[in-house]
C-alpha cells in the first residue's frame, strides 16, 4: 500500500510541477537568460524536492490511519493521495510565484 500511494503522489505532484513548469516558462517571457535562469533552477529543486517529500508523508500519512484503525488500507490510500496532492499542488503555486519573484528581484537589480 505504501509503495503505490508513494508513487501515485509523486506522479500526481510531478505532472502538476511540469504543468507549472510550462506556465513559469510562458511567464518569463521577456526575462534575460541570466534573470531567468536562477528562477528557474529553484523552481525544478523545490518541485522535486516537495514532490518526493510529500509523497514520503502520504506513506507515513497512510500508515498511521491504519495503524489507528480509522480506515481500511484502501480508504487511507485515497485519502491520503488526495489529501497530499492537494498540499503539494499548493506548494508547486508558491514555487511558482518565488519563481517569478526571483526573477523579478534580478531584473531590477541589474
Amino acid at each position: 500500500m505504501r509503495i503505490i500511494v508513494f508513487i501515485l503522489t509523486a506522479i500526481l505532484e510531478l505532472a502538476a510541477g511540469v504543468f507549472g513548469f510550462f506556465v513559469l516558462l510562458l511567464g518569463l517571457n521577456g526575462y534575460s537568460e541570466r534573470q531567468a535562469t536562477p528562477g528557474l533552477i529553484f523552481y525544478i529543486v523545490f518541485c522535486l524536492a516537495g514532490s518526493l517529500s510529500i509523497s514520503f508523508l502520504g506513506t507515513i500519512a497512510a500508515k498511521t490511519v491504519v495503524k489507528k484503525g480509522w480506515l481500511g488500507k484502501p480508504g487511507a490510500a485515497i485519502i491520503s493521495i488526495v489529501f497530499t496532492s492537494i498540499i503539494g499542488v499548493l506548494l508547486v503555486v508558491v514555487a511558482l510565484f518565488l519563481g517569478f519573484i526571483i526573477a523579478e528581484f534580478l531584473r531590477r537589480t541589474r
